[in-house]
């Protein structure tokens, strides 16, 4: 293991110098340098380094690799991987993970292997290069942060980390995240030193769009919220399948598959029942926070129904880690059962989907997205308090600023 500033400085710079490409600098992960060869291998080394600064550069050129700088960091580690896929925790294994958030873009990354660009315009000339649609993941906060918004937290959990969604995606597309904005947090103080923290609010989708010259950009399909991993598979085929159609045949198959808009709000709650499962997680620190009593703002209980799905073995590794212990049965239960019920949600969100892209075809992705977040989602971008403040509650507390 290298461990020097020194070797660092003299490992970038011969790299400058011998592949005639400019050092580059933290904070520009995408560019793509021209040396693939002798300097990752180094890099993949100091990227585990003790020395957080040292370490911070070299993942910062792996990330600047691309995929293949991803992939060499999976390859270089391959017995710590396959222990912390296992849910084992470790010393070596946790500066791995931390390693792995960075290059991939997304946080536990170590369990899917997925690498995604955060810059649209590399991402549709990598999807173009490899004959791909850009799979566009619109979320609140970042997914490469633990607290981003619900929905994305069990993206990573129940579907990126499954095993047969990872390889479709890393098969057949190529990923792609953006922020539609920070996502609210809930932080209580338990009064003994602990601290709840929580998001609030906030729904996700995945955009499947086309790269090819003359639809560059053009949204075919929309895949919104939580589905269990076959559905959410077969949704992401069935989009790229309609790829190459023109507009009026788009369309049709829109409009077939369409289902009027059914949504009641925009306010916190009917935003939060949009998703069962986020709802599980959500409502109950939202009817604490709000003091609501109404019962059809209640989540609905997480043991009623029945699940259509288990839950894979990189999902339960990775909930493994995230709690600390192996799951309980009945908590592996539950997570079914409410990734069975989000599905049949997101299903019924889905055919909203098709009827506004049956009457807007031409949409673009930011006209689209608005329209979703607003009219599907409930929580329209013009409301910055995400239906947290009522335009006519008094709370007896000084004005907040707009």
């Amino acid at each position: 293991m290298f461990g020097s500033r020194s070797l660092f400085s003299v490992l970038v710079a011969g790299v400058a110098v011998a592949f005639g490409c400019q050092t580059l600098e933290v904070g520009d992960p995408e560019t793509i340098p021209i040396d693939q060869d002798a300097s990752t291998d180094a890099l993949t080394q100091l990227a585990l380094d003790p020395d957080e600064a040292i370490a911070d550069q070299a993942i910062t050129q792996l990330r600047a690799l691309g995929p293949a700088g991803l992939l060499s960091l999976l390859d270089a580690y391959p017995e710590t991987l396959a222990s912390l896929r296992e849910g084992t925790r470790s010393e070596a294994g946790e500066r791995l993970r931390r390693a792995i958030d960075v290059v991939s873009g997304q946080r536990d990354g170590h369990a899917s292997g997925l690498y995604w660009y955060t810059d649209l315009a590399r991402a549709m000339a990598a999807a173009r290069a490899l004959g791909r649609p850009v799979v566009s993941l619109r979320l609140l906060g970042r997914l490469d942060e633990e607290y981003s918004c619900a929905n994305s937290r069990f993206f990573r959990l129940v579907l990126y980390a499954d095993e047969r969604v990872a390889s479709f995606l890393r098969e057949n597309v190529v990923l792609h995240w953006s922020s539609e904005r920070p996502a609210p947090r809930i932080t209580i103080d338990m009064g003994d030193g602990r601290e709840l923290v929580r998001t609030i609010t906030g729904n996700s989708a995945h955009y499947v769009m086309a790269s090819r010259l003359g639809a560059n950009g053009r949204v075919v399909d929309v895949v919104p919220g939580l589905s269990d991993p076959n559905s959410f598979v077969r949704d992401l085929r069935e989009a790229i399948r309609h790829l190459g159609d023109e507009i009026p045949a788009l369309t049709q198959w829109h409009r077939v598959n369409a289902a009027p808009l059914s949504g009641s709000g925009p306010d916190i709650a009917s935003a939060m029942r949009v998703t069962t499962g986020k709802m599980i997680v959500e409502m109950p620190l939202a009817a604490a926070m709000m003091r609501q009593g109404n019962q059809g703002n209640r989540a609905p209980a997480p043991t009623a129904g029945r699940a259509s799905f288990s839950l894979s073995a990189g999902s339960r590794a990775l909930l493994r880690v995230k709690l600390g212990r192996p799951a309980t049965a009945e908590e592996l239960r539950a997570l079914e059962r409410s990734t069975t019920r989000d599905t049949a949600l997101s299903t019924r969100l889905h055919r909203e989907i098709h009827g506004i892209m049956s009457r807007s075809p031409n949409a673009s992705f930011e006209s689209l997205n608005a329209r979703i977040y607003e009219d599907v989602f409930l929580t329209p971008r013009s409301d910055a308090w995400l239906g947290l403040r009522g335009g006519d509650m008094i709370d007896a507390l000084d004005a907040i600023a707009e």
